[in-house]
Protein backbone atom coordinates (compact mmCIF):
# COMPACT_ATOMS: atom_id res chain seq x y z
CA UNK A 1 0.00 0.00 0.00
CA UNK A 2 2.79 2.32 1.23
CA UNK A 3 4.67 1.95 -2.25
CA UNK A 4 1.31 2.34 -3.92
CA UNK A 5 0.74 5.73 -2.76
CA UNK A 6 4.88 6.81 -3.50
CA UNK A 7 4.14 5.25 -6.77
CA UNK A 8 0.88 7.19 -7.73
CA UNK A 9 2.65 10.45 -6.27
CA UNK A 10 5.59 9.59 -8.25
CA UNK A 11 3.24 8.99 -11.50
CA UNK A 12 1.98 13.01 -11.19
CA UNK A 13 5.57 14.18 -11.56
CA UNK A 14 7.20 11.91 -13.86
CA UNK A 15 4.84 11.85 -16.89
CA UNK A 16 6.42 15.38 -17.93
CA UNK A 17 9.99 14.80 -17.47
CA UNK A 18 9.43 11.14 -20.07
CA UNK A 19 7.44 13.90 -22.43
CA UNK A 20 10.13 16.07 -22.20
CA UNK A 21 13.41 13.95 -22.22
CA UNK A 22 14.28 11.07 -24.77
CA UNK A 23 13.33 7.76 -24.11
CA UNK A 24 16.42 5.34 -23.58
CA UNK A 25 17.52 8.71 -21.01
CA UNK A 26 14.30 7.82 -19.26
CA UNK A 27 14.38 4.31 -19.12
CA UNK A 28 18.28 3.81 -18.06
CA UNK A 29 17.37 6.29 -15.20
CA UNK A 30 14.58 4.09 -14.05
CA UNK A 31 17.07 1.35 -13.59
CA UNK A 32 19.86 3.28 -12.32
CA UNK A 33 17.23 4.30 -9.22
CA UNK A 34 16.61 0.50 -9.08
CA UNK A 35 20.41 -0.20 -8.86
CA UNK A 36 20.66 2.52 -6.02
CA UNK A 37 17.60 1.19 -4.21
CA UNK A 38 19.31 -2.02 -4.28
CA UNK A 39 23.08 -0.83 -3.12
CA UNK A 40 21.17 1.33 -0.43
CA UNK A 41 19.45 -1.59 0.71
CA UNK A 42 22.53 -3.38 1.25
CA UNK A 43 24.79 -1.24 3.32
CA UNK A 44 21.67 -0.46 5.19
CA UNK A 45 20.82 -3.75 6.65
CA UNK A 46 24.73 -3.80 6.53
CA UNK A 47 25.08 -7.43 4.46
CA UNK A 48 23.08 -9.46 7.05
CA UNK A 49 20.69 -12.08 6.65
CA UNK A 50 18.15 -10.32 8.98
CA UNK A 51 15.18 -8.54 7.61
CA UNK A 52 15.02 -4.77 8.55
CA UNK A 53 11.28 -3.94 7.62
CA UNK A 54 11.57 -0.24 6.85
CA UNK A 55 14.69 -1.23 5.08
CA UNK A 56 11.80 -3.74 2.87
CA UNK A 57 9.44 -0.86 3.25
CA UNK A 58 11.87 1.53 1.60
CA UNK A 59 13.54 -0.99 -1.28
CA UNK A 60 9.49 -1.88 -2.11
CA UNK A 61 9.26 2.04 -2.62
CA UNK A 62 12.07 2.23 -4.79
CA UNK A 63 11.46 -0.88 -7.33
CA UNK A 64 7.76 0.72 -7.22
CA UNK A 65 8.26 3.58 -8.57
CA UNK A 66 11.59 2.40 -10.67
CA UNK A 67 9.17 0.43 -12.67
CA UNK A 68 6.31 2.98 -12.96
CA UNK A 69 9.19 5.04 -14.98
CA UNK A 70 10.15 2.47 -16.91
CA UNK A 71 6.71 0.69 -17.57
CA UNK A 72 4.94 4.20 -18.50
CA UNK A 73 8.29 5.21 -20.78
CA UNK A 74 8.31 1.89 -22.40
CA UNK A 75 4.52 2.52 -23.53
CA UNK A 76 5.07 5.64 -24.79
CA UNK A 77 8.53 4.50 -26.91
CA UNK A 78 6.15 1.80 -28.83
CA UNK A 79 5.00 4.13 -31.67
CA UNK A 80 9.79 4.72 -32.36
CA UNK A 81 10.12 0.82 -31.59
CA UNK A 82 7.71 -0.72 -34.28
CA UNK A 83 8.14 -0.22 -38.25
CA UNK A 84 4.43 0.34 -38.95
CA UNK A 85 0.99 1.39 -37.32
CA UNK A 86 -0.51 -2.12 -37.53
CA UNK A 87 2.61 -3.51 -35.19
CA UNK A 88 1.82 -1.88 -32.40
CA UNK A 89 -1.19 -4.27 -31.04
CA UNK A 90 1.59 -7.29 -31.49
CA UNK A 91 4.52 -5.30 -29.75
CA UNK A 92 1.40 -4.57 -26.88
CA UNK A 93 0.73 -8.70 -26.91
CA UNK A 94 4.38 -9.12 -26.28
CA UNK A 95 4.78 -7.06 -23.26
CA UNK A 96 1.86 -8.69 -21.74
CA UNK A 97 3.11 -12.22 -22.51
CA UNK A 98 6.25 -11.15 -21.12
CA UNK A 99 4.05 -9.79 -17.92
CA UNK A 100 2.32 -12.76 -17.60
CA UNK A 101 5.12 -15.12 -17.53
CA UNK A 102 7.04 -13.05 -15.32
CA UNK A 103 3.80 -13.04 -12.81
CA UNK A 104 3.73 -16.93 -12.78
CA UNK A 105 7.47 -17.84 -13.34
CA UNK A 106 9.31 -15.44 -10.94
CA UNK A 107 8.27 -16.31 -7.36
CA UNK A 108 9.28 -19.90 -7.93
CA UNK A 109 12.83 -18.70 -9.71
CA UNK A 110 12.90 -16.21 -6.36
CA UNK A 111 11.97 -19.13 -3.81
CA UNK A 112 14.39 -21.16 -5.29
CA UNK A 113 17.34 -19.21 -5.48
CA UNK A 114 16.65 -18.27 -2.19
CA UNK A 115 17.55 -21.50 -0.83
CA UNK A 116 20.65 -21.58 -2.32
CA UNK A 117 21.98 -17.63 -2.15
CA UNK A 118 22.27 -15.28 0.56
CA UNK A 119 19.65 -12.24 0.79
CA UNK A 120 22.99 -10.11 -0.08
CA UNK A 121 24.17 -12.45 -3.05
CA UNK A 122 20.55 -12.12 -4.54
CA UNK A 123 20.60 -8.72 -4.54
CA UNK A 124 23.97 -8.04 -6.17
CA UNK A 125 22.52 -10.89 -8.57
CA UNK A 126 19.71 -8.61 -9.28
CA UNK A 127 22.19 -5.89 -9.31
CA UNK A 128 23.82 -7.60 -12.28
CA UNK A 129 20.55 -8.31 -14.09
CA UNK A 130 19.66 -4.83 -13.54
CA UNK A 131 22.85 -3.52 -15.50
CA UNK A 132 22.33 -5.71 -18.37
CA UNK A 133 18.67 -4.82 -18.71
CA UNK A 134 20.78 -1.26 -19.28
CA UNK A 135 23.10 -2.76 -22.28
CA UNK A 136 20.17 -4.01 -23.79
CA UNK A 137 18.08 -0.47 -23.61
CA UNK A 138 21.39 1.81 -25.03
CA UNK A 139 21.18 -0.94 -28.04
CA UNK A 140 17.37 -0.80 -28.53
CA UNK A 141 16.92 0.81 -31.75
CA UNK A 142 14.72 4.01 -31.36
CA UNK A 143 13.25 5.30 -34.68
CA UNK A 144 11.10 8.80 -35.76
CA UNK A 145 7.45 8.14 -34.91
CA UNK A 146 5.84 6.61 -38.01
CA UNK A 147 2.39 7.81 -36.95
CA UNK A 148 1.82 11.59 -38.67
CA UNK A 149 0.47 13.32 -35.47
CA UNK A 150 -1.84 16.67 -36.40
CA UNK A 151 -0.04 18.38 -32.90
CA UNK A 152 1.47 22.29 -32.54
CA UNK A 153 4.40 22.28 -30.79
CA UNK A 154 3.77 25.75 -29.97
CA UNK A 155 0.22 25.09 -28.16
CA UNK A 156 2.10 23.14 -25.70
CA UNK A 157 3.52 22.89 -22.12
CA UNK A 158 4.24 20.26 -19.94
CA UNK A 159 1.49 20.43 -17.62
CA UNK A 160 -0.68 17.93 -16.14
CA UNK A 161 -3.13 20.66 -16.55
CA UNK A 162 -3.15 20.88 -20.71
CA UNK A 163 -3.48 16.65 -20.41
CA UNK A 164 -6.90 16.91 -18.68
CA UNK A 165 -7.76 20.14 -21.15
CA UNK A 166 -7.24 17.47 -24.65
CA UNK A 167 -8.54 14.47 -22.90
CA UNK A 168 -11.70 16.70 -22.22
CA UNK A 169 -11.72 18.06 -25.69
CA UNK A 170 -11.30 14.44 -26.67
CA UNK A 171 -14.28 12.65 -25.45
CA UNK A 172 -13.15 9.25 -27.32
CA UNK A 173 -10.14 9.28 -25.11
CA UNK A 174 -12.29 10.49 -21.98
CA UNK A 175 -14.90 7.99 -22.28
CA UNK A 176 -12.09 5.16 -22.56
CA UNK A 177 -10.54 6.46 -19.87
CA UNK A 178 -13.54 6.65 -17.32
CA UNK A 179 -14.45 3.13 -18.53
CA UNK A 180 -11.26 1.88 -17.45
CA UNK A 181 -11.17 3.63 -14.24
CA UNK A 182 -15.46 2.38 -13.34
CA UNK A 183 -14.16 -1.04 -14.47
CA UNK A 184 -10.86 -1.14 -12.30
CA UNK A 185 -13.31 -0.30 -9.51
CA UNK A 186 -15.84 -3.08 -9.95
CA UNK A 187 -12.93 -5.32 -10.31
CA UNK A 188 -12.00 -5.02 -6.78
CA UNK A 189 -14.56 -7.88 -6.56
CA UNK A 190 -12.26 -9.89 -8.03
CA UNK A 191 -8.74 -8.75 -6.26
CA UNK A 192 -10.82 -8.95 -2.88
CA UNK A 193 -13.45 -11.68 -3.46
CA UNK A 194 -11.04 -14.50 -4.30
CA UNK A 195 -9.18 -14.73 -1.00
CA UNK A 196 -12.83 -14.24 0.59
CA UNK A 197 -13.55 -17.17 -1.85
CA UNK A 198 -10.28 -19.12 -1.15
CA UNK A 199 -10.76 -18.67 2.62
CA UNK A 200 -14.16 -19.92 2.42
CA UNK A 201 -13.89 -22.81 -0.01
CA UNK A 202 -10.44 -24.26 -0.19
CA UNK A 203 -8.76 -23.10 3.41
CA UNK A 204 -7.36 -26.52 4.14
CA UNK A 205 -6.53 -27.83 0.45
CA UNK A 206 -2.96 -25.88 -0.17
CA UNK A 207 -2.42 -27.05 -3.57
CA UNK A 208 -6.03 -25.39 -4.75
CA UNK A 209 -4.95 -22.26 -3.33
CA UNK A 210 -1.78 -21.99 -5.05
CA UNK A 211 -3.36 -23.03 -8.34
CA UNK A 212 -5.74 -20.28 -7.26
CA UNK A 213 -3.33 -17.64 -7.24
CA UNK A 214 -1.94 -18.58 -10.94
CA UNK A 215 -5.21 -18.75 -12.46
CA UNK A 216 -5.40 -14.65 -13.31
CA UNK A 217 -1.81 -14.54 -14.51
CA UNK A 218 -2.24 -17.40 -16.57
CA UNK A 219 -5.28 -16.06 -18.53
CA UNK A 220 -3.77 -12.84 -18.97
CA UNK A 221 -0.99 -14.57 -20.31
CA UNK A 222 -2.95 -16.64 -23.07
CA UNK A 223 -4.77 -13.99 -23.61
CA UNK A 224 -1.93 -12.16 -24.56
CA UNK A 225 -0.21 -14.70 -26.81
CA UNK A 226 -3.58 -15.11 -28.43
CA UNK A 227 -4.75 -11.66 -29.25
CA UNK A 228 -2.63 -11.08 -31.76
CA UNK A 229 -4.19 -13.97 -33.83
CA UNK A 230 -7.81 -13.10 -33.71
CA UNK A 231 -9.46 -11.03 -36.12
CA UNK A 232 -11.83 -8.33 -35.25
CA UNK A 233 -14.27 -6.07 -37.08
CA UNK A 234 -14.00 -2.58 -37.00
CA UNK A 235 -14.98 -0.15 -35.06
CA UNK A 236 -11.45 -0.04 -33.03
CA UNK A 237 -13.18 -0.32 -29.87
CA UNK A 238 -14.90 -3.72 -31.34
CA UNK A 239 -12.85 -5.71 -29.09
CA UNK A 240 -12.37 -3.69 -26.16
CA UNK A 241 -16.23 -3.71 -25.37
CA UNK A 242 -16.40 -7.92 -26.71
CA UNK A 243 -13.55 -8.72 -23.79
CA UNK A 244 -14.96 -6.47 -21.36
CA UNK A 245 -18.68 -8.49 -21.50
CA UNK A 246 -17.05 -11.46 -21.34
CA UNK A 247 -15.02 -10.42 -18.21
CA UNK A 248 -18.43 -9.49 -16.57
CA UNK A 249 -20.67 -12.39 -17.90
CA UNK A 250 -17.30 -14.48 -15.85
CA UNK A 251 -18.10 -12.79 -12.62
CA UNK A 252 -21.40 -13.70 -12.78
CA UNK A 253 -21.33 -17.03 -13.34
CA UNK A 254 -18.37 -17.02 -10.85
CA UNK A 255 -21.47 -15.87 -8.68
CA UNK A 256 -23.88 -18.54 -9.64
CA UNK A 257 -21.29 -21.20 -9.38
CA UNK A 258 -20.50 -20.67 -5.90
CA UNK A 259 -24.10 -20.68 -4.98
CA UNK A 260 -25.30 -23.68 -6.92
CA UNK A 261 -21.83 -25.53 -6.28
CA UNK A 262 -20.90 -24.84 -3.08
CA UNK A 263 -21.27 -28.32 -1.41
CA UNK A 264 -19.81 -29.94 -4.35
CA UNK A 265 -16.14 -29.16 -3.94
CA UNK A 266 -14.69 -30.68 -7.54
CA UNK A 267 -17.25 -28.71 -9.87
CA UNK A 268 -16.91 -25.45 -7.34
CA UNK A 269 -13.02 -26.31 -8.25
CA UNK A 270 -13.06 -26.52 -12.24
CA UNK A 271 -15.83 -24.32 -12.72
CA UNK A 272 -14.03 -21.28 -10.71
CA UNK A 273 -10.74 -22.53 -12.05
CA UNK A 274 -11.80 -22.02 -16.02
CA UNK A 275 -14.05 -18.83 -15.37
CA UNK A 276 -10.81 -17.10 -13.37
CA UNK A 277 -8.46 -17.84 -16.45
CA UNK A 278 -11.50 -16.51 -18.88
CA UNK A 279 -11.77 -13.28 -16.58
CA UNK A 280 -8.00 -12.76 -17.20
CA UNK A 281 -7.88 -13.45 -20.70
CA UNK A 282 -10.63 -11.16 -20.74
CA UNK A 283 -7.94 -8.41 -19.09
CA UNK A 284 -5.77 -8.79 -21.62
CA UNK A 285 -7.64 -8.87 -24.90
CA UNK A 286 -9.28 -5.42 -23.96
CA UNK A 287 -6.07 -4.14 -22.76
CA UNK A 288 -3.98 -4.82 -25.72
CA UNK A 289 -5.92 -2.72 -28.46
CA UNK A 290 -6.82 0.01 -25.97
CA UNK A 291 -3.12 0.64 -25.29
CA UNK A 292 -2.85 0.42 -28.74
CA UNK A 293 -5.40 3.31 -29.97
CA UNK A 294 -4.18 5.41 -27.28
CA UNK A 295 -0.35 4.76 -28.58
CA UNK A 296 -2.19 5.88 -32.34
CA UNK A 297 -4.32 8.59 -31.09
CA UNK A 298 -2.74 10.72 -28.62
CA UNK A 299 0.20 12.50 -29.67
CA UNK A 300 3.77 11.52 -28.79
CA UNK A 301 4.45 14.45 -26.90
CA UNK A 302 1.78 14.13 -23.98
CA UNK A 303 1.42 10.88 -23.70
CA UNK A 304 4.01 10.27 -20.83
CA UNK A 305 1.93 12.41 -18.77
CA UNK A 306 -1.49 11.00 -20.07
CA UNK A 307 -0.28 7.11 -19.01
CA UNK A 308 1.25 8.68 -15.86
CA UNK A 309 -2.99 9.97 -15.50
CA UNK A 310 -4.36 6.61 -16.14
CA UNK A 311 -2.11 4.69 -14.04
CA UNK A 312 -2.75 7.17 -11.03
CA UNK A 313 -6.21 6.32 -11.88
CA UNK A 314 -6.02 2.74 -11.94
CA UNK A 315 -3.72 2.69 -8.80
CA UNK A 316 -6.15 4.80 -7.08
CA UNK A 317 -9.06 2.86 -7.45
CA UNK A 318 -7.14 -0.15 -6.42
CA UNK A 319 -7.26 0.69 -2.79
CA UNK A 320 -10.86 2.40 -3.29
CA UNK A 321 -12.76 -1.05 -4.83
CA UNK A 322 -10.50 -3.00 -1.67
CA UNK A 323 -12.14 -1.22 0.80
CA UNK A 324 -15.52 -1.01 -0.64
CA UNK A 325 -15.39 -4.97 -1.53
CA UNK A 326 -13.98 -5.36 1.88
CA UNK A 327 -16.88 -4.16 3.64
CA UNK A 328 -19.31 -5.99 1.30
CA UNK A 329 -17.22 -9.36 1.31
CA UNK A 330 -17.72 -8.65 5.20
CA UNK A 331 -21.56 -8.26 4.89
CA UNK A 332 -22.95 -10.15 2.61
CA UNK A 333 -22.54 -13.45 0.65
CA UNK A 334 -19.63 -13.92 -1.54
CA UNK A 335 -22.33 -15.29 -4.64
CA UNK A 336 -24.25 -11.98 -4.49
CA UNK A 337 -21.93 -9.94 -4.50
CA UNK A 338 -20.06 -11.49 -7.47
CA UNK A 339 -23.46 -11.65 -9.66
CA UNK A 340 -24.58 -7.90 -8.64
CA UNK A 341 -20.68 -6.63 -9.83
CA UNK A 342 -20.97 -8.71 -12.84
CA UNK A 343 -24.49 -7.19 -13.58
CA UNK A 344 -23.15 -3.61 -12.83
CA UNK A 345 -20.44 -4.01 -14.89
CA UNK A 346 -22.46 -5.10 -17.93
CA UNK A 347 -24.72 -1.79 -17.44
CA UNK A 348 -21.53 0.20 -17.40
CA UNK A 349 -20.16 -1.51 -20.65
CA UNK A 350 -23.22 -1.31 -22.03
CA UNK A 351 -23.62 2.79 -21.27
CA UNK A 352 -19.95 3.11 -22.57
CA UNK A 353 -20.40 1.30 -25.84
CA UNK A 354 -23.25 3.25 -26.63
CA UNK A 355 -21.30 6.90 -26.03
CA UNK A 356 -18.70 4.99 -28.15
CA UNK A 357 -21.02 4.34 -30.83
CA UNK A 358 -22.32 8.07 -30.95
CA UNK A 359 -19.16 9.85 -30.87
CA UNK A 360 -17.59 7.16 -33.48
CA UNK A 361 -20.53 7.96 -36.15
CA UNK A 362 -20.60 11.68 -35.22
CA UNK A 363 -16.45 11.94 -35.79
CA UNK A 364 -16.94 9.75 -39.49
CA UNK A 365 -19.98 12.39 -40.28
Amino acid sequence: MVSAIFSILTSLISGKYIDRFPKKTMMILAQFLSIVGLILFIFGTGFSDKINLYWVIALSIVLQVSDSIFTTTLMTSAVNIVNKEEELDEFNSIVESINGICALIAPFIASSIFIFLKIDSFIFLEIFFELFAVLLILNLPLHDSLIEENFDDSDSDYSLNYVLKYAWKNKLILILSLSMLGINLLLGSLSIGLPYLILSYFESKTIFIGIFQITLPIGMMLGAIIYPKLNFKKPFYNPIIKSWFILALSVILLGFTILIFSNHFWALSIISFILIIIAGFSISIGKIPLLGYFQKTVPQKIQGRLFSLLDVMIESSIPLGAGIYGLLFDNFNIYTIFILSGLLLMIFIKISEKKLRKLTISMND
